[in-house]
């Protein structure tokens, strides 16, 4: 590839869009802050398959009770069963996903996500509220708590946005990553389009140029802007982050993992780790999760638990690639999956369709773990045909204690358990807030119609 292709390429697809251009004093609350990763099981997942099993009822399930299996307070369904036997979702290594990470998780049924749009539900699943113009949870992390990192909130596939508080850069796995990270090397430090002497002559020349930009009178605000930001994307302390970036990228290896998130995960915690991001979204599946037809079948490429299996693969990685940094366990990491709704009842053809009641899952890594109570399962559902529904229905609930009480789904008291308010109740574990920030972010994108007094899905309040 020829070095101005490359350039091109790389500023095209990423660098416009890649640093954040500050208008804000960090503090030294951001450090403090926990990492974040959202994740997407793009299409609408089906929880009674994963996390919300159902027993004994052909419209929504192939499995008995005897194939239900549990790990402390999460029950889960199988992945299949062979002969008499239920064979649980494993990981890479072949360890049962839930007997695994269930201690690291709080499992959220019967979550109504008010919608059964693809598009509307993305939003409400990421940010709490299906309108637009609100940042994601990981978006608003990488806004509050990026400014200044050079990749402060990483998209790999799919819908992510922090709203203008700092730049996205949007990725497709590691390669444009390596393009970035070696711009005078095609990819490759060992390969050098210019010696050393030509690059520094380069540079120089380049600071030059921005002070000229820089001092002339006649430039309108927003080009003035532009301009300022673009000089502090290209100071020596943005410089000497990707230089340290670029050794640990280059001496990486990369992942033998099947699951096509995981490539993408790795470049997202090594970013992490070498202090240049806050936040990423990634996504599963693309939509292959959108199961109108084929729903039980075990075939990769249009069954519904092989997607879910390839998820969990994937998911376990990072949990324990996070773990075992010390950089990323002890500033904590949550990583949050979802989709943007739940699937019916079987419907003619052996599939199911859209459904607003589904399922939220928070894990937690390292100082994370404390700040959203792991090892817990909120919320329920149950099969309930009256009144023509097609599919699982949420339980109404009630604050209770430092927890909330599961009433019926057509009691009287309590109220639906909403995605927006996982999402007030998620911002006020992990401590988000506008103490630092005079453009009062969290103020500003406070999730529509929902009390801000969060509810304790995650913490006692």
């Amino acid at each position: 590839m020829k070095r101005r292709d490359l350039m091109a390429g790389a500023a095209g697809a990423t660098l416009a869009l890649m640093f954040p251009f500050s208008r804000r004093v960090r503090s030294d609350a951001h450090d403090r802050a926990p990492f974040v990763i959202t994740v997407r099981a793009g299409g609408g997942w089906d929880p009674t398959l994963l996390c919300d099993p159902v027993a004994d009822d052909p419209r929504v399930t192939p499995f008995s009770e005897a194939h239900l299996m549990s790990a402390g307070p999460v029950t889960y369904a199988p992945y299949q069963v062979e002969g008499a036997t239920p064979m649980p979702y494993v990981t890479a290594s072949g360890e049962d996903f839930w007997q695994k990470n269930a201690a690291r998780a709080v499992v959220i049924n019967g979550v109504d996500h008010e919608t059964v749009s693809h598009a509307v539900g993305g939003r409400v699943a990421l940010s709490g509220t299906g309108r637009d113009g609100y940042p994601t949870l990981s978006g608003l992390v990488g806004g509050l708590y990026g400014q200044g990192l050079p990749l402060a909130y990483l998209v790999l596939g799919g819908y992510g946005t922090a709203q203008g508080m700092v730049p996205t850069t949007r990725m497709g796995g590691t390669k444009l990553l390596d393009h970035i990270a070696f711009p005078n090397g095609r990819g490759l430090r060992n390969d050098p389009v210019h010696e050393e002497s030509v690059r520094e002559i380069l540079s120089r020349r380049r600071r030059e140029a921005d002070m000229r930009l820089l001092a002339r009178g006649d430039v309108l605000p927003r080009r003035r802007a532009s301009i300022e930001g673009l000089v502090a994307a290209r100071d020596s302390e943005v410089d000497e982050r990707f230089i340290g970036f670029a050794e640990q990228l280059e001496t990486t290896e990369r992942p033998d993992v099947d699951a096509d998130m995981v490539d993408g995960a790795a470049a997202v915690l090594l970013a992490m780790r070498s202090g240049m991001c806050a936040a990423a979204h990634l996504r599963s599946g693309g939509a292959r999760f959108d199961t109108h037809s084929s729903h039980d079948s075990l075939n990769p490429l249009d069954g519904h638990r092989p997607q879910l299996a390839e998820l969990l693969i994937g998911v376990d990685w990072i949990l324990d690639q996070a773990e075992a940094d010390s950089v990323i366990a002890e500033r904590g990491l949550v990583v949050l999956v979802v989709s943007e709704f739940g699937r019916t009842l079987y419907n003619d053809g052996g599939g199911k369709d859209h459904w607003p009641i589904g399922s939220m899952v928070a894990f937690g890594v390292g100082r994370a773990r404390d700040m959203i109570r792991v090892g817990r399962v909120v919320g329920a559902t149950s099969v309930d045909g009256e009144g023509g529904a097609r599919g699982m229905l949420a339980h109404r609930v009630r604050v209770a204690g430092d927890g909330l009480e599961v009433l019926g789904p057509r009691a009287e008291e309590g109220f639906p358990l909403l995605a927006g308010h996982v999402h007030v109740a998620l911002r006020h574990s992990l401590g988000l807030n506008d103490d630092h920030d005079p453009e009062r972010p969290l103020t500003q994108f406070a999730v529509p119609s929902i009390p801000q007094a969060p509810l304790p899905i995650f913490a006692p309040v």
